[in-house]
């Protein structure tokens, strides 16, 4: 399989074939669209309570989303349009790059998948998934990696492998902004090979014990969401600087407290599988 440089070179040099004959790249925004108000694959690994909430409170959040201001929806449309230049520089490279936004399903939780991935360094089909970060993030995923930089993107991998029958997900990481990205990069990494900030690739593994426990949180969950029965915290609004601060139901999970009453099996991984 091809390093993380010698894949980064191919994608720029994919990207310059294709600035060359100049076409119109779209996105077909309702395949994102009202994908359904229960448990997504994409959010298993979240935190147990906002994902309660959100099922729970579903009609609340959509009036809140509607009234929302339009910049509410600049990252996800960026998220988009990234797929469909990362899908076109891909095919570019010599990959197939399939079934985009089919939906599949895995421990009884929905989830739709970017596409599957085949040929060239590859020889299978792979569970395909672009992500747009920023600099912080995009750093975190370069150099720590998968689980430990995002917890909730590798469940959503295992859970998307699990329905695919797959034995690898591969990320595409790009992000919102080049120069500033190369800018961060250049400042805070000082070892080198310094990641590319054009694009960087993740290789996941499946991984067993991953996706059992994603089987068990989302059976506790959907339990838990039948008998309207509060799930324990898995983090403190009152002193957890990330994720609580950005997330839309922080007011009323701090009024309701904690309780130990429902506690879902907190996301874990097999620490000795071999992750690139």
């Amino acid at each position: 399989m091809y390093s993380n440089q010698e894949f980064s070179r191919r994608f720029r040099i994919a990207l310059a074939e294709l600035a060359k004959t100049p076409q119109l790249l779209g996105f077909d925004n309702g395949v994102h669209e009202d994908r359904g108000g229960g448990l997504r694959l994409s959010g298993i690994g979240d935190c147990a309570r906002r994902q309660y909430f959100k099922v729970v409170l579903a009609d609340t959040f959509a009036a809140v989303e509607a009234e929302a201001d339009g910049a509410t929806y600049w990252a996800p449309w960026m998220g988009y349009a990234g797929q469909a230049i990362v899908a076109a520089v891909l095919t570019q490279m010599g990959y197939g790059i399939g079934a985009g936004e089919e939906q599949v399903v895995y421990g009884g939780i929905p989830g739709h998948i970017d596409g599957l991935m085949q040929g060239l360094d590859l020889g299978w089909k792979s569970v395909w998934d672009n992500k747009v970060r920023g600099p912080y993030m995009y750093r975190q995923l370069a150099t720590i990696g998968l689980p430990q930089a995002d917890p909730q993107m590798y469940y959503q991998m295992q859970g998307y492998m699990g329905g695919t029958g797959s034995n690898l997900a591969i990320i595409t990481i790009v992000p919102h902004d080049f120069s500033e990205n190369r800018n961060q990069i250049e400042r805070y990494i000082k070892e080198e090979p310094r990641p590319d900030p054009l694009v960087t690739r993740l290789v996941v593994k499946r991984d067993m014990i991953a996706q059992k426990r994603l089987q068990e949180r989302g059976a506790m969950l959907r339990i838990a969401i039948a008998n309207r029965q509060l799930v324990a915290r898995e983090f403190d609004p009152e002193k957890d600087r990330f994720p609580c601060p950005y997330c839309e139901f922080l007011k009323i999970c701090t009024l309701r407290g904690q309780t130990d009453d429902f506690v879902v099996p907190p996301v874990i991984w097999n620490e000795d599988l071999d992750v690139t």
